[in-house]
């Protein structure tokens, strides 16, 4: 099983309150615009109330709640922030990084590197535990906008050359980030 961020904040009780996870996959995570009763008949199936409330029409309004929570967590101070989006480009994350910096928050972008070849990116669908097709996945690649400011981290069983991981790590850039506040 692959943890990611969602079990990570999850965990204990706590991190309510020093950590904000803000992502855009809590609107569906949460049952989008299902009924109480469409809710309580995925049973507790975390992965069937997904499916079943994703709904691509719905994308803006997912959005929109990412930055309503992201918005409440500067607001209320939280220790940590992170955004856990999927940011082709730049501009897609711009407003997270711009309102985070005039709060006063050191801001780390972290890069998940998918190096160049089908096999990586076949590696990347089988983890993926949104069901997002392969088809999708490669319109995303094609659209990567690289930010040389970023931190690039491989995730664990992916590998690269040095130039494709990227210059600086994850922990030397937050380090950077958090003394330069």
């Amino acid at each position: 099983r692959h943890a990611n961020l969602h079990d990570a904040t999850a965990a204990d009780g706590d991190d309510d309150e020093n950590v904000a996870l803000c992502s855009a996959d809590a609107f569906f995570a949460a049952g989008g615009h299902l009924t109480r009763e469409q809710r309580r008949e995925c049973g507790g199936d975390a992965k069937l109330l997904y499916a079943r409330s994703w709904d691509a029409s719905l994308l803006q309004h997912a959005h929109t709640a990412c930055r309503a929570t992201f918005d409440a967590a500067l607001g209320r101070t939280a220790p940590l922030v992170i955004v856990d989006n999927v940011n082709a480009k730049r501009e897609q994350y711009a407003y997270y990084s711009r309102r985070a910096r005039r709060a006063g928050y050191a801001v780390v972008v972290l890069e998940v590197v998918c190096p160049p070849g089908e096999a990586a990116l076949r590696a990347f669908h089988e983890r993926n535990a949104h069901g997002v097709p392969m088809k999708a996945m490669q319109l995303i690649r094609a659209k990567w906008e690289h930010d040389d400011s970023a931190a690039r981290i491989l995730p664990h069983g992916v590998t690269a050359t040095a130039g494709e991981a990227g210059g600086a790590t994850a922990v030397a850039a937050m380090q950077a980030a958090a003394a330069a506040t």
